[in-house]
């Protein structure tokens, strides 16, 4: 069982944790590493249309540099449309299924704000989760705990606001990064 934050940091303030943990600095593993620094903080900008939130920005960027033939989008996502938008700019190839439709496919990237979504979708491997709002509020906080809590394999990586989740490895895997 594992906390994410066993006590308060010195942490929790941006500034700090852009100096810790910004461009990778503490990411041991070469999958998360690279998904850092490719994809959370790239050294370049990533053209598109200039989206209203950071975390659009976001899943546009794990759209387009990430290998994923399906993306999907969660039943209580706030700017659904918008995200499925975002995800043929980023690739026309990829097929956008609501969760319902996925059965056990793997390869499949998951556009969420509920952890409870997302704990359902890491079932199988192969799929990744963009958790987004996770510091709305105290309780959706303690929500990404519990779903941390009960994941036994992955990657995780905490980007304050939001979480990247990967069900790849076989143990679990903790990173903090900043955006």
């Amino acid at each position: 069982m594992h906390s994410l934050y066993p006590h308060r940091s010195l942490y929790c303030c941006r500034l700090l944790r852009w100096l810790r943990y910004g461009r990778g600095h503490g990411v041991h593993s070469p999958m998360a590493y690279r998904v850092v620094c490719s994809v959370v903080q790239p050294r370049y900008e990533y053209y598109l249309p200039t989206p209203e939130q950071d975390r659009l920005a976001l899943w546009y960027r794990l759209i387009a540099r990430l290998d994923y033939e399906v993306t999907a989008y969660g039943e209580t996502t706030p700017d659904r449309q918008a995200a499925m938008d975002y995800a043929a700019l980023a690739d026309s190839r990829i097929r956008t299924l609501p969760l319902s439709d996925l059965g056990t496919m793997d390869r499949v990237l998951l556009y969420t704000d509920s952890a409870e979504e997302a704990l359902r979708f890491l079932q199988v491997q192969g799929r990744a989760v963009l958790l987004t709002d996770v510091r709305r509020d105290r309780a959706a906080e303690e929500r990404l705990r519990d779903l941390v809590a009960y994941l036994t394999r992955g990657v995780v990586i905490d980007l304050y606001d939001h979480a990247l989740l990967f069900s790849k490895n076989d143990n679990l895997y903790i990173y903090r990064s900043t955006i």
